[in-house]
């Protein structure tokens, strides 16, 4: 609705608050399965032109084998 992904300073606002510009895109950002928040790099370093976007898994901590990315398929 903008042209470009949100920041990371302000990701979070941009997408539940509404403007005279832009609608509400959701009430509140959804936590993951195991209720923690999903990290979100603006720029992101997977696929070019997109954010990444991912949840720490199960165990909570970022970088480890479990971590659920939004820069590969579920199978890879």
């Amino acid at each position: 609705e903008t042209g470009r992904f949100p920041t990371e300073d302000n990701w979070i606002e941009e997408l539940t608050t509404k403007t005279d510009k832009h609608k509400k895109h959701m009430e509140k950002i959804p936590k993951d399965p195991w209720g923690n928040e999903y990290n979100y790099r603006w720029e992101g370093r997977h696929i070019d032109e997109f954010p990444d976007i991912w949840s720490n898994g199960r165990d909570g901590i970022d970088g480890t084998d479990d971590d659920r990315i939004s820069w590969r398929g579920p199978e890879e």
